[in-house]
This record gives structure tokens, C-alpha cells and sequence, in this order.
């Protein structure tokens, strides 16, 4: 059996084990994860996203964020940060897809790289009546 530490259950408890380098046990994998859910749901929150300053190439950033350019013109890392932003606007991969002029299995496949849950389509209702 696995004995408790200190920080049992506890992202810093996660933390430590990662620190150490040794496997994280399930209490603090959980504590993790509705550690991570709640980051993502703040991140969601947002009205408007800040335009990345930090992309790679700025101009073609700006372009394809506005819709002017696809978003094949970026750069694998701009075009991960492109769906990003969207996606936090609350757009789904549909969406998204036509907005950036790319297929929507891409959009999913970035979106999933990335960590994200596909957002609900407007008028969609969640779970099963």
C-alpha cells in the first residue's frame, strides 16, 4: 500500500512527485486534474483574448486571426496558438475550421494536441434527454 505524504492529494503533492521524479500516486493525479479543469474553465472565461505577442511571425499571425490569410500560412506553433484563442472564445471546431480555412479533422487534431475538450455548437444541448 501505498503510504500518504505530506501533501496528499494536493497539486503541490503532485508537484513534489514530479519534482522527484518519482510516479504520482492517484489522490494527487485527481488533485491534478481538477486542478487542470479548473485552470482550462478560467481560461474559458475570457471575453477577449489577448492577440499572442509572441508569435512567431506577428503580421501573418494577425492576418489569419482576422480571417484575411488561412491559417496554413503560419507556423505549426502560430496555428496551434491560432486555435487556441479561438477556442477559448467559446467557437467550435466547426467554426473554427472555417474561419481559418482548414479542414475540420485538422482544427480537432490541433484542438486535441493541445489538450482542449471540443466546445459545444451553438444550439446543441449538452448530455442525452
Amino acid at each position: 500500500m501505498h503510504r500518504q505524504h505530506v501533501d496528499f492529494a494536493t497539486e503541490a503533492g503532485y508537484r513534489r512527485h514530479i519534482a522527484e521524479g518519482t510516479v504520482p500516486c492517484g489522490a494527487c493525479c485527481d488533485a491534478h486534474a481538477v486542478e487542470m479543469a479548473n485552470w482550462r474553465a478560467h481560461r474559458r472565461t475570457r471575453t477577449q483574448p489577448r492577440l499572442r505577442s509572441f508569435a512567431d511571425h506577428p503580421i501573418q499571425y494577425r492576418a489569419a486571426w482576422d480571417g484575411d490569410e488561412p491559417a496554413e500560412a503560419l507556423t505549426p506553433d502560430d496555428r496551434r496558438r491560432l486555435v487556441m484563442d479561438l477556442h477559448d472564445l467559446g467557437w467550435d471546431d466547426e467554426r473554427i475550421a472555417r474561419h481559418t480555412r482548414q479542414t475540420t479533422y485538422t482544427t480537432a487534431r490541433i484542438r486535441g494536441q493541445l489538450g482542449l475538450l471540443p466546445n459545444p455548437r451553438p444550439g446543441q444541448q449538452e448530455g442525452v434527454a
